[in-house]
């Protein structure tokens, strides 16, 4: 199909939304890149599920690293993908650094919970005053 010149279409561009019969396929190339980014964001994926960034920790980072530089030219633009691409990195990147606090000494505190709890609760402890109505040992 031959580009029509004039009608309606991008003003002073002279085009009119229809492709040119000698243009090349631009989705080969783009299908090449969202399969190697769907690949490094399905590894990260089996990383995360196999732990293999906790062996490795120099791998994780350098996991997201490579996935970050071929999702570069997409962040740009307002696609799905994008936000895939986040939300795969996101809980990545978060996992790596969640990893670092376990190995921090800080101790785990859960008594704040508690401390809430009874503030709401007029001094009783939910958990325990439901355990003691509703649970039977027989």
């Amino acid at each position: 199909m031959a580009q029509r010149r004039g009608g309606r279409g991008i003003a002073g561009t002279g085009w009119t939304g229809t492709a040119s019969p000698n243009a090349p396929p631009a989705a080969a190339g783009g299908r090449l890149v969202l399969a190697v980014q769907g690949a490094f964001l399905a590894s990260m994926a089996v990383t995360v599920a196999t732990r293999l960034w906790q062996d490795h920790v120099w791998f994780g980072w350098t996991l997201l690293a490579a996935a970050g530089l071929l999702a570069l030219p997409e962040l740009h633009r307002r696609r799905e993908r994008r936000w895939w691409f986040l939300y795969v990195a996101g809980i990545f990147a978060y996992t790596l650094l969640r990893s670092y606090a376990d190995e921090t000494p800080i101790g785990v505190r859960t008594t704040y919970a508690i401390d809430a709890d009874r503030w709401l609760f007029a001094g009783v402890d939910p958990v325990v005053w439901l355990q003691d109505r509703l649970f039977s040992t027989s």
